[in-house]
């Protein structure tokens, strides 16, 4: 089960953090914002988080646009989230680097979609 404290967090802040962007540097705050709502489209897809969202800014927290509050998935789709942002928004110029970005992101992905899928049936 997700923490309170993890629910609460700005989607904007937490993906700025893991990307290594810094929480006070808002100047790519915008590209950012649009490179979010592009990965948070995939996660509405998987069936993780609903259809009216749009992060303008770091109001928007993960409770805001969690399906169900006890979100089973929430660090992994927080890590998956900044993840395929940092591949969008800086990509690494290393090929290994970005082999290794994307195999991680993968792995989060099945591990997301595996658990939505068999939650209750395990």
């Amino acid at each position: 089960m997700a923490t309170t404290e993890n629910m609460d967090q700005s989607i904007l802040d937490s993906v700025k953090k893991i990307i290594g962007n810094g929480e006070l540097d808002d100047y790519f705050d915008q590209d950012l914002c649009f490179a979010i709502n592009s990965v948070l489209m995939q996660a509405n897809r998987m069936g993780l988080v609903c259809d009216d969202f749009s992060i303008v800014d770091s109001n928007k927290t993960w409770k805001d646009i969690l399906l169900r509050a006890d979100q089973i998935n929430l660090h992994a789709l927080i890590s998956w989230t900044a993840l395929r942002v940092r591949l969008l928004f800086d990509p690494p110029t290393s090929a290994t680097l970005m082999n290794s970005i994307k195999e991680e992101a993968a792995r989060l992905e099945w591990y997301i979609y595996t658990t939505e899928n068999y939650v209750g049936e395990i």
